[in-house]
C-alpha cells in the first residue's frame, strides 16, 4: 500500500551541521541546519536573503532555516534552500547554486513557508508549502523544485491546504497530500474536501478526489497521466 506523505503546516526542523566547503562537496544526504544556530548561516547568504524582507533589520541570522542539497550531480557543491517566514504575510524560500566559484539565487518565492520536503536519495528534489492568507481565508500550495536541463524550476504545484472561513455559505476546507514512488518516479496527489453551509460544526458534504502523474521529459515538468 502506498504511503501518501502529509507535509505538515509547521516547518520540518532535521537537526543536522555545517562543515567546510570542501566536505559540503562531499555530502549525498540533504542536511539541515538547527534552528537558533547562527553560525551555520553565511554571511553572503544573510546579506542576500535579508534584503528581500520589507524590514531587512529585523531578520536575524538565527531565525534562517537552511538546507543543503544534492540536485545536480556535476557540480560538486551542493545547492542552499533558505527560508524565513515572518508573518503570515510574508516569507521566502529561496534556492542557491554554485556557478563559477559562487553561489547565486537559482528559485525564488516571496510567500510565507509552513513546511518542506526533500525528495530522492541520489538527484534531489525539493518541495515547499507557502501562501497567503487572513480573515479566515488560507490558501496554501506545494511547490515541488527539480533541477531540469533547463535548469531549477517548479515541475509541479499543487494545493496542500485551503480554508474559507468567512463569507457567504458554502464554506469549505480542503487538504492535500502527495507521494512520490522513487523506484517509477510516478506522483500521487490526493485531496479531500470538506464543505459546510453555516459553520464547520457540521459538514454538509465531502469529496475526495486522487490524480496521477508522470513526469514529462521533454517539457521537464509532471503532467497528468492519461
Amino acid at each position: 500500500m502506498k504511503k501518501w506523505l502529509l507535509l505538515v503546516v509547521t516547518a520540518v526542523v532535521l537537526i543536522g551541521c555545517t562543515s567546510s566547503n570542501s566536505e559540503q562537496g562531499e555530502r549525498k544526504q540533504p542536511v539541515q541546519s538547527e534552528e537558533g544556530d547562527a553560525t551555520n548561516i553565511p554571511d553572503w547568504l544573510f546579506d542576500s536573503f535579508r534584503q528581500k524582507f520589507s524590514q531587512p533589520d529585523e531578520i536575524k541570522k538565527e531565525s534562517i532555516t537552511l538546507v543543503y542539497l544534492r540536485m545536480d550531480r556535476k557540480n560538486r557543491a551542493p545547492e542552499i534552500a533558505a527560508f524565513l517566514t515572518t508573518s503570515h504575510m510574508e516569507g521566502w524560500f529561496v534556492l542557491y547554486a554554485e556557478e563559477n566559484g559562487a553561489y547565486r539565487e537559482v528559485y525564488a518565492k516571496g510567500e510565507p513557508v509552513y513546511g518542506l520536503q526533500v525528495h530522492g536519495a541520489v538527484d534531489h528534489m525539493i518541495s515547499f508549502v507557502s501562501g497567503l492568507g487572513g480573515s479566515g481565508v488560507q490558501k496554501n500550495n506545494y511547490h515541488l523544485i527539480k533541477y531540469t536541463k533547463q535548469g531549477y524550476k517548479e515541475v509541479w504545484n499543487g494545493v496542500a491546504y485551503d480554508v474559507l472561513a468567512n463569507g457567504p455559505p458554502p464554506l469549505h476546507k480542503k487538504f492535500g497530500t502527495f507521494f512520490i514512488d522513487e523506484h517509477t518516479g510516478t506522483l500521487y496527489y490526493k485531496q479531500t474536501a470538506y464543505n459546510y453551509n453555516e459553520d464547520f460544526e457540521h459538514v454538509s458534504s465531502t469529496k475526495e478526489t486522487s490524480q496521477v502523474y508522470h513526469y514529462d521529459e521533454e517539457k521537464d515538468v509532471f503532467i497528468p497521466s492519461s
